[in-house]
């Protein structure tokens, strides 16, 4: 597991929508300051204009078989059973879109642990040419880097530690490398959303 260095992808501001656009004193607000009334009407007329648009929507939840084993574990508890069955969810969607091919570079927004491009590294059977790139703006535990610290534990992990808003993927060195690129993130917050 490498860290690839900020100032490799970092371009200020470069997500951030409108350069050096400051918000109107009316632009802002903060959710506290709302009645529960309030909240509850703008829920109403939210829900009221999705019916209107009448896109339907599906589930879809599909599975994976790399994390049958840990999904049937009695040692999981109700939040980490739910975290794995979405991991499964996604991996799944991946695999039946051809995703999990060789020769491709997994970049995974909102990284945290790297749990999910871990799993994904096992659906892809350890496949030398698919390579990892973990993004996330804080420093987190990293508990599953550990899997990826040494050239002999499979493909290459990489880890960029940066706010999205300051992102310039285009700038990264290694997309040269890939014929095929897969974004993934399981969650995202701050100014990702």
């Amino acid at each position: 597991m490498s860290l690839v260095t900020l100032k490799d992808c970092y371009v200020a501001n470069i997500n951030s929508g409108i350069p050096n656009y400051v918000p109107l004193k009316e632009e802002t607000c903060n959710i506290s300051d709302f009645s529960e009334g309030t909240m509850m009407e703008l829920m109403g007329r939210i829900d009221k204009a999705i019916k209107k648009l009448e896109v339907p929507i599906s589930e879809d939840i599909k599975t994976h078989k790399v994390l049958d084993d840990e999904i049937s574990s009695d040692s999981n508890g109700p939040t980490a059973l739910k975290h794995l069955l979405q991991q499964s969810s996604i991996i799944g969607h991946l695999d039946s879109l051809g995703l999990l091919s060789s020769d491709s570079l997994f970049i995974e927004f909102g990284a945290g642990r790297g749990k999910l491009s871990h799993w994904i590294q096992l659906a892809s059977n350890n496949d030398e040419l698919i390579d990892f790139l973990l993004i996330d703006r804080s420093n987190p535990k990293r508990k599953f880097d550990m899997y990826h610290r040494f050239d002999t534990q499979g493909p290459k992990f990489e880890r960029l530690l940066i706010d999205i808003e300051h992102l310039d993927l285009g700038l990264y060195q290694n997309f040269k490398n890939h014929k095929h690129i897969v974004a993934v993130s399981k969650h995202l917050c701050g100014s990702a959303t």
